[in-house]
């Protein structure tokens, strides 16, 4: 079944924005492809991809969602830095119904991070933390991945393993890669939808798409002030369109450990 958003508005998150982020926006994505949303800053990527999972709600209009989808990878607030990198993985299992007793250490050897399982988050080096958040992601069994910002995002060191990793877990699998980057688009991607002014313009012919969305890329590029003023404006709209700090997977686990 596809995901369907029926005229969905969601207002903007800052007083300085020009409208709202959606404006009645009508989508429908396939759960079974790899598709793309390109969108510029503040756009509403990160947002859609909310609504979709469920961790954020359209102001008015409706999102029909009935296939299993991860969470924005690579979303790690949900991580318990004071607990072990197992108990972590331990947890988020049971949450969703994998009994597999092996299931921590697959996930570990995923990442190369086996050497760290008993380890406090918090304790571990700065790399455990973003590999076993995408390890996670893309470990459970979903019927539509959801990717922030890239399909791999890594540290520089992994960055290499990290795509290859991704791109072969993703063989077959249905995907929405919500980016501003069109190379990773273009190379991943079989389709492609662009935001632009709170709608969203589907292309079947990925470069045509590109072209488009890089036509809008072009003229936000000329609109915006230059100097002191852009970047007043850039602090002024830091949190309109991104992950918010509580998330349902977070709630669960941190209730949980607390």
């Amino acid at each position: 079944m596809n995901i369907r958003l029926h005229d969905v508005c969601v207002p903007a998150g800052s007083a300085s924005a020009n409208g709202p982020l959606f404006d009645g926006l009508v989508l429908e994505l396939p759960a079974n492809r790899q598709v793309g949303v390109l969108g510029g800053s503040k756009s509403g990527k990160t947002t859609l991809l909310r609504l979709i999972c469920g961790t954020a709600i359209p102001y008015t209009g409706m999102v029909e969602c009935r296939v299993r989808t991860s969470w924005p990878i690579p979303l790690s607030n949900f991580i318990t830095s004071s607990v072990s990198v197992v108990r972590n993985i331990r947890f988020l299992a049971r949450l969703y119904g994998v009994a597999d007793e092996s299931f921590p250490r697959q996930i570990a050897e995923m990442v190369g991070i086996e050497a760290f399982l008993n380890v406090p988050v918090q304790k571990c080096p700065k790399f455990v933390k973003p590999r076993l958040a995408l390890a996670l992601g893309i470990g459970l069994e979903f019927d539509t991945y959801l990717f922030d910002g890239t399909l791999a995002a890594a540290d520089k060191d992994f960055k290499e393993q990290a795509i290859e990793l991704v791109t072969k877990r993703m063989a077959g699998r249905g995907f929405i890669l919500a980016t501003n980057s069109s190379e990773e688009v273009e190379k991943y991607c079989e389709s492609i939808f662009v935001l632009d002014a709170g709608k969203a313009r589907y292309f079947n012919d990925k470069s045509e798409g590109i072209e488009y969305f890089k036509t809008i890329l072009k003229a936000e590029k000329q609109k915006r002030p230059s100097g002191k003023g852009a970047r007043q404006l850039e602090d002024e709209n830091e949190d309109s369109d991104g992950i918010g700090d509580i998330d349902v997977v977070g709630s669960a686990i941190m209730d949980a450990f607390e």
